[in-house]
């Protein structure tokens, strides 16, 4: 078994700030006048933003929303400053709840209007839906931060050419990916709770060329984080994904879409449609983004070897089409 790196030990040892980080849920601040019930309005094109995330990262969402919206006709209600419990929700009009605080309070408060969470995990949304009882006077979506497996195998492979059969390793069956695709290989283990996680890991590994890591927090968080990565260089093979963050902890390299992408994905969806619905999403209808970046960490390319064939650039947005063979 090869040597494991040195820094490799000191990025395990902050790996769990790491995480929260990556984590963090994102807000932004509230319009100059948010006590002020919403108003019932004759423009279709209205959009009511609920905020409910952390205060951390409230100028990024904020320069989405007036980057990409701009021209909307916007209420931004923020959590942090106000319960939904005292807003009065006009007769029509979209709601985009950001955040798992964010989703969760609206499709418990909001009965009648159309809700899209954004800027949470699949995993989170799907709770969120277990708990709350459906109402089919709405439509209740979410464009997740979740990055497809295949997106992220095809762009470690463009990267890093000599990384082809990738090891996902999941407690659920994934169904938004093909199995072979070009020269890429998905060799899909299902995790076992029962099992301690490093024997699962090892028997994943042992014949493929990385391993990708995915939101499915039964296998992959803080606590198993160092057995990820300590199994995954202990065999000399780097982990793919799941967040800048774990990119920063030890993974090789990642994909992740920002507020400002998934935005910009939001309006679009109004401009397709002329400003009256994000699209036609059915009850429980989830999507993935769009647009990505691209993060990764040359350090574990130089350590494992792995040469760089496609020099991306880590401020440009990409969409799957750039990935193509």
């Amino acid at each position: 078994m090869p040597q494991r790196p040195s820094w490799l030990k000191s990025l395990c040892t902050f790996c769990a700030l790491a995480l929260l980080c990556a984590t963090a849920k994102v807000p932004l601040t509230a319009t100059a006048d948010a006590s002020i019930a919403l108003a019932d309005t004759d423009d279709n094109d209205s959009l009511i933003i609920v905020l409910g995330l952390a205060n951390s990262l409230n100028d990024d969402v904020q320069r989405a929303i007036d980057s990409e919206l701009k021209h909307k006709n916007i209420s931004v209600v923020d959590l942090t400053d106000q319960s939904l419990s005292s807003i009065e929700w006009p007769g029509q009009g979209i709601v985009v709840a950001a955040g798992m605080t964010g989703c969760k309070q609206t499709v418990a408060v909001v009965a009648h209007l159309d809700v899209r969470c954004v800027l949470l995990t699949e995993e989170n949304y799907r709770t969120i839906l277990t708990n709350e009882p459906s109402t089919s006077s709405r439509s209740v979506s979410a464009l997740v931060i979740d990055q497809p497996v295949m997106r992220q195998a095809r762009v470690a492979q463009r990267v890093y050419p000599a990384l082809s059969r990738f090891a996902v390793l999941s407690e659920t069956p994934i169904i938004d990916i093909a199995q072979r695709a070009d020269d890429v290989l998905l060799d899909r283990s299902r995790y076992k709770p029962s099992v301690l996680l490093a024997p699962q890991l090892n028997d994943a590994l042992t014949s493929n060329d990385a391993l990708i890591a995915i939101p499915e927090t039964s296998v992959f968080n803080r606590k198993t984080l160092r057995t990820v990565l300590l199994s995954a260089y202990g065999y000399g093979k780097p982990v793919v994904g799941l967040s800048r963050a774990y990119v920063k902890a030890g993974a090789l390299i990642t994909a992740y879409s920002t507020p400002l992408q998934i935005f910009r994905e939001i309006a679009e969806s109004l401009q397709s449609t002329d400003g009256t619905s994000l699209k036609s999403f059915s009850e429980d209808s989830v999507s993935y983004p769009q647009y990505f970046s691209i993060a990764d960490n040359v350090n574990v390319a130089k350590s494992l070897r792995l040469s760089k064939l496609f020099s991306f650039d880590a401020n440009a947005t990409y969409s799957d089409r750039d990935f193509q063979p």
